[in-house]
């Protein structure tokens, strides 16, 4: 073992690198080109061939997730439905606000109507008391 390490030290130790004979690099390059035709072929037979994309459709499992896709299309069709309904209740809560805003408005005219009443009232009452007060005091003073 030690005579194993010492060889290693002396080729140039771990870095050592011996170049592949050229059949290795034919092979290589006959394999690239091999599957460089094979990629051009499943890619024509997508394009042409029906039952062929189907079936590598269904080895990748696309039919789970078109199956998983309409089922939250119909899940956002509810939430869809659910918000036109809330649209139209709050078409019908805005609606009755405004309804009450306006028949507030109208009981709070009365009532200023009735407190501006009050308030001349109010003022008669002290004309009337003060001219009675002065007949009081012009009795009296007789």
């Amino acid at each position: 073992m030690r005579e194993k390490k010492r060889n290693k030290k002396k080729r140039g130790g771990e870095g050592f690198f011996i170049s592949p004979p050229f059949f290795v690099y034919s092979y290589v390059s006959d394999r690239l080109m091999e599957f460089s035709e094979l990629k051009a072929r499943i890619f024509t037979l997508l394009r042409e061939d029906e039952e062929f994309r189907y079936a590598v459709a269904g080895m990748l499992g696309l039919e789970g997730i078109l199956s998983r896709l309409e089922k939250h299309d119909e899940r956002f069709e509810e939430i869809l439905q659910r918000l036109d309904r809330h649209e139209a209740e709050l078409v019908k809560l805005r609606e009755n606000m405004i309804a009450e805003f306006k028949r507030h408005d109208e009981e709070i005219a009365k009532l200023r109507e009735d407190f501006n009443r009050m308030l001349r009232v109010i003022g008669e009452v002290r004309e009337s008391q003060s001219r009675l007060e002065r007949r009081i005091d012009s009795s009296e003073g007789d």
